[in-house]
């Protein structure tokens, strides 16, 4: 079997791991020791602890740091992580991926995790990287002062918490001369402290998920009145009945928003409160 490849290139042979998942091909790496790292070298990469069961938390955390290792600085253009399993942050796995992932010149960058102790920070070289164009970070925080993150057209905030403080959106605004979508993720609530927004080139927000309830309501007024370059909004709606979305409908029309600016309303047929938390993002 092995000596039908062995007038096969190696990128060739790469490409061909790239089909399957991560976890799959990585066993590869036992035929030989020219095997050894080729699964590692693909432009898509997608690593999740979803049903990781053998080493737990930490097992994840080296095979991560492994793949973004072995695969030097291969240009990859999607990287997403996801570790569901709480993680220590105050080990750094958080930055020292992201500062691995602007090695490997990446395009989209997605990483989600839920972590105990400190919050993690964000490196400088992701606001410097040339090669960013859209970034989902979940569960971070700067501690320095942010430089501008030219290349940045769509960023997206994950909201996994009632709780959730706005202080940090209008910074990334403000930091993001050539944004150009606004993606929101999850269950708004009003941020009621008075936030200086400034200018913001953004054109289209999206909001993953609205029901019509007060706080949602004013958490949108004041985008609405805050970025004022709006030229789409979309907003998949959570309602049920005729009744629920014609209202919501009718209370979303009648909110003020830029002359130029037009609405686009999906409608979701499911009880928010049976949502799974992975959420999709509208299309």
């Amino acid at each position: 079997m092995m000596d039908r490849f062995k007038g096969v290139a190696d990128d060739i042979i790469c490409h061909i791991l790239s089909f399957l998942p991560i976890e799959e091909a990585a066993l590869t790496s036992l035929l030989s020791k020219r095997w050894r790292n080729l699964f590692a070298f693909r432009q898509n990469l997608h690593l999740d602890d979803h049903g990781a069961v053998d080493g737990g938390r930490d097992s994840f955390i080296d095979f991560v740091d492994n793949v973004l290792s072995v695969s030097g600085s291969f240009p990859m253009r999607n990287i997403c992580i996801k570790c569901r399993n709480c993680i220590n942050a105050e080990t750094g796995p958080v930055t020292r991926w992201m500062t691995d992932a602007v090695r490997h010149s990446v395009v989209n960058l997605d990483i989600d995790v839920i972590a105990a102790g400190d919050v993690s920070l964000v490196p400088l070289e992701i606001f410097t990287c040339r090669t960013l164009a859209a970034t989902c970070i979940a569960f971070c925080s700067w501690r320095e002062e942010v430089p501008v993150f030219i290349n940045l057209s769509l960023l997206i905030i994950t909201i996994d918490f009632p709780s959730y403080n706005w202080e940090l959106l209008p910074l990334l605004l403000n930091k993001s001369p050539n944004l150009q979508t606004l993606v929101i993720n999850g269950l708004m609530r009003v941020d009621n402290a008075e936030r200086e927004y400034g200018f913001s080139p953004v054109r289209v927000l999206k909001i993953t998920e609205y029901g019509g309830e007060v706080e949602e309501r004013e958490q949108m007024k004041l985008f609405l009145e805050k970025l004022t370059c709006l030229e789409l909004v979309k907003v998949r709606v959570y309602a049920i009945t005729d009744e629920e979305k014609s209202s919501i409908t009718s209370d979303l029309l009648m909110l003020p928003r830029p002359s130029m600016c037009k609405l686009q309303i999906m409608f979701c047929e499911k009880s928010r409160s049976k949502l799974n938390r992975g959420r999709r993002l509208l299309s």
